[in-house]
């Protein structure tokens, strides 16, 4: 849980730091299971699924909810009964947390889910052929994620990432390591400063803390 909450407060300063105010901003928060269920962080989850007996897990677009059928916040057995299976393992964590990941496969390549309290809280993108819906993906330059004039720059778990303002649930880990300096907030205009070989190395796709769904809804 220590390390749930340290994630969460990077979500949470990045609300602090730029909540902007628009009326059209998703839900991150509605993911999907095939069931019916309440997940980790109290959150109602409704069912979607594919067609019984497919073992195929759906198409390789990221978007806030998660990747084809591999849902946030959907039982871990719910997974392993739709999608292939590489592993389910535990494994040492951060500063000496265990964590439990289920690695999900999207042949030839593979996602792995970072399961909190028996449901997928967590999504790692390390491999080039999965795409957000605006052709982000990894080895993307960050002039890329600059298309919207909400990113900005962070530092968390260690990493530099730049996330967005109303786009709550994903988080764009850039190669090169911290940036020089003090840590702070980066602007987009900061963003822009970076040099084209600085990409995208993995994304994280997370489900929004709640407090940070509040301060997001308030700054509407």
């Amino acid at each position: 849980m220590t390390r749930l909450l340290r994630f969460f407060a990077l979500v949470v300063l990045s609300c602090l730091a730029a909540c902007g105010g628009r009326g059209d901003r998703r839900d991150s928060t509605m993911a999907t299971d095939s069931t019916s269920t309440v997940d980790a962080l109290g959150i109602q989850v409704e069912p979607t699924s594919p067609q019984k007996g497919s073992k195929d897990c759906g198409d390789r677009t990221i978007d806030q909810t998660g990747i084809g059928y591999l849902k946030l916040g959907m039982l871990a057995d719910s997974l392993k009964a739709i999608c292939p299976i590489a592993f389910d393992t535990v494994r040492p964590g951060p500063e000496g947390e265990s964590e439990r990941v289920i690695s999900v496969s999207f042949p030839p390549e593979s996602i792995e889910a970072e399961i909190l309290q028996d449901t997928v809280w967590r999504l790692n993108v390390r491999t080039p052929g999965f795409r957000t819906r605006d052709s982000v993906g990894i080895g993307s330059p960050v002039g890329d994620l600059l298309r919207r004039g909400d990113a900005q720059g962070l530092i968390g778990e260690g990493n530099f990432v730049v996330v967005y303002r109303d786009r709550c649930g994903m988080s764009f880990v850039l190669s090169g390591g911290m940036p020089p300096g003090r840590p702070r907030v980066w602007t987009a205009k900061d963003l822009a400063t970076l040099p084209s070989t600085r990409r995208v190395e993995r994304i994280m796709i997370y489900r929004c803390a709640p407090v940070a769904q509040a301060l997001t809804k308030s700054s509407n």
